[in-house]
């Protein structure tokens, strides 16, 4: 699909990608792409976490996990991430660890304007930004910053 893409016409690829753990797709991206970030989906990620981990405690860590994906700041986000290792790590290492495996990708969404980010499809709030990514503005927390020396 990428290399379809690619050869459709698509010169500069995408900035962040989102998907699940299938390797299949990393392994394509960073070959036919290797600049674009990725963003591990938090859906998936919490159901192979909680999956890891005794039902009669599933509910109270879901809700640490949804601390961590919802925190308004990656910050506040690192905080909950090391939060939720601190209660489970040493009970339920393979949850723990689960989620470790994926840290450098589970938090990138906070990289870019937070306005784009949306339940649905239908309709993608703050499109006009997309330009001041490509153009190389920098986004902490979802908040434009500054504009890089490449954008300059």
């Amino acid at each position: 699909m990428l290399k379809d893409l690619k050869q459709r016409g698509l010169q500069e690829g995408p900035k962040l990608a989102a998907g699940d753990g299938g390797l299949g797709f990393w392994a394509a991206l960073s070959e036919e792409f290797p600049e674009t970030r990725e963003q591990r989906c938090w859906v998936h990620k919490t159901a192979n976490i909680l999956d890891k981990m005794p039902k009669s405690v599933q509910g109270r860590a879901k809700v640490h996990i949804h601390d961590m994906y919802l925190a308004p700041t990656k910050d506040e986000a690192m905080k909950a991430y090391h939060h939720f290792l601190s209660l489970y790590e040493v009970k339920y290492d393979r949850a723990c660890a689960c989620l470790k495996k994926d840290e450098a990708s589970l938090f990138s969404f906070y990289d870019f304007p937070a306005e784009q980010a949306e339940k649905t499809w239908k309709k993608l709030k703050g499109h006009k930004l997309i330009c001041k990514v490509i153009e190389g503005v920098k986004f902490v927390n979802g908040e434009m910053t500054e504009i890089t020396e490449e954008a300059a």
